[in-house]
């Protein structure tokens, strides 16, 4: 639970601020349901973003954002954008098409790399996930993974 009181220190941090800073502080907050409730998390995406604060939180299923936070439908109302990965099974689907707004069918017939995006004030829309590995505008751009590399990207032939 270090990582949980770390988080916590750092959004406590940020609302002592006497003045808004030039550049906001952003929060990337990934398996964030790992940490269980942070009481403060509410604050962050409900109120921060008058100190300055952009926060993006990271959920594997709605069902975790509902069992730690009883007020959750605040939380998500509060969020400048949701975006959803496909999903296995209907009832995943039409919880998430709930919130986007969007068809359940339409998220359980997305394909691996789409996902669907609700935008306050927008319709939802389907994007691609980008892919380092593939897309073009990456190329050159990075160093090879061992822990994903084939046979010949380690020399091997094959």
């Amino acid at each position: 639970m270090l990582l949980r009181l770390w988080i916590g220190v750092l959004l406590q941090l940020v609302t002592r601020r006497q003045r808004r800073p030039k550049h906001n502080t952003l929060f990337f907050l990934d398996e964030i349901a790992q940490c269980g409730t942070l009481p403060i998390l509410r604050q962050v995406i409900t109120l921060l973003r008058g100190y300055g604060v952009t926060a993006i939180t990271l959920w594997q299923d709605l069902s975790q954002l509902q069992a730690l936070y009883p007020d959750w439908r605040t939380l998500l109302n509060n969020c400048g954008a949701i975006l959803a990965f496909g999903a296995s099974t209907f009832e995943m689907a039409r919880a998430a098409g709930a919130v986007l707004g969007a068809a359940p069918e339409r998220l359980r017939s997305l394909a691996p790399d789409d996902a669907v995006a609700a935008v306050a004030g927008h319709e939802p829309i389907t994007l691609r996930r980008l892919d380092y590995l593939r897309d073009r505008i990456f190329k050159g751009r990075f160093e090879a993974n061992p822990w994903f590399a084939t046979a010949s990207d380690r020399g091997v032939r094959t």
